[in-house]
């Protein structure tokens, strides 16, 4: 019973990552902190991944598609209240839009501060979503 309850409760997260090893590298540091993981490696399998998710994490240079357009249709389809992204990538027009969607941690800066990030984007989707619980519960109808 208490495995069920604890399934039950983990948060899902979306993982996005072309290169399986950080790939797996990301879902065993989510998982050690009790999110249940879904690895994607490439656009067209994260798009079309059944089910809705806490928070996708994503590259955005993948083989067939970007990150950031997978982001897009994650969000439009309420699939995921937030993305984080974890790139390498240099182009800044992606980079431009996706820092318009949710956070980009450079790989370069490690998966230490990509946590850090991850957990700040949580508490402010959390947040968000109690604000607006609140609001809508204060809200008379008329």
């Amino acid at each position: 019973m208490a495995a069920n309850n604890r399934e039950y409760f983990m948060a899902k997260i979306l993982v996005v990552e072309d290169y399986p090893p950080l790939a797996a590298t990301l879902g065993r540091l989510l998982r050690s902190r009790g999110f249940d993981v879904t690895c994607a490696f490439n656009a067209t399998t994260a798009s079309n991944t059944a089910g809705t998710y806490a928070c996708a994490l994503l590259d955005i240079d993948l083989p067939d598609g970007n990150g950031v357009s997978v982001a897009e249709h994650l969000l439009h389809h309420r699939r995921a209240p937030c993305v984080v992204f974890f790139t390498a990538s240099q182009e800044e027009e992606l980079l431009t839009r996706a820092r318009y969607l949710g956070p980009v941690v450079q790989k370069s800066q490690g998966t230490q501060r990509l946590l850090e990030v991850f957990a700040a984007q949580q508490m402010h989707t959390q947040l968000r979503r109690e604000r607006f619980i609140t609001n809508v519960e204060a809200t008379p109808i008329v």
